[in-house]
């Protein structure tokens, strides 16, 4: 959606926004997670960090991070959301579909909880392309 602000066309977004970063460091094998919730405005209304030992690459705590997300969108019981990630290799891994051994279970752990959550919001019908529950 478009909206003049200050003389400029802005794009606003219809939906929450969920950022997220980590960091890992190979010397001592732990990383740090965080992630924050954005609203429509752009407005920050829940963030989250953490940290986890025996972390094996950034590729693993970029991964975990995304999964922990998710967690927290159901417990939010949020329902549109857009994940942005600054990592180009988890999103690449992503979006082409690679297959990278080392976050395999992540991945696959993660597209069940959102197969679970699409269920728990529509619990009685199929959802089809041009609706929503």
């Amino acid at each position: 959606m478009l909206i003049a602000e200050d003389g400029k066309l802005v794009v606003k977004s219809h939906f929450n926004q969920i950022r997220s970063d980590a960091a890992w460091k190979k010397e001592i094998n732990a990383s740090g997670l965080a992630w924050s919730f954005y609203d429509t405005s752009g407005e920050r209304f829940n963030s989250h960090s953490e940290t986890i030992t025996f972390m094996i690459s950034s590729l693993v705590a970029e991964g975990l991070a995304i999964s922990a997300e998710m967690e927290h969108v159901i417990a939010l019981k949020l329902r549109i959301v857009v994940f942005k990630s600054d990592s180009m290799l988890l999103v690449s891994a992503i979006v082409d579909d690679s297959s990278f051994s080392e976050i395999h279970g992540i991945f696959s752990d993660l597209i069940f909880a959102i197969y679970l959550y699409l269920l728990s919001l529509c619990p009685f019908g199929l959802v089809s392309e041009n609706t929503l529950c």
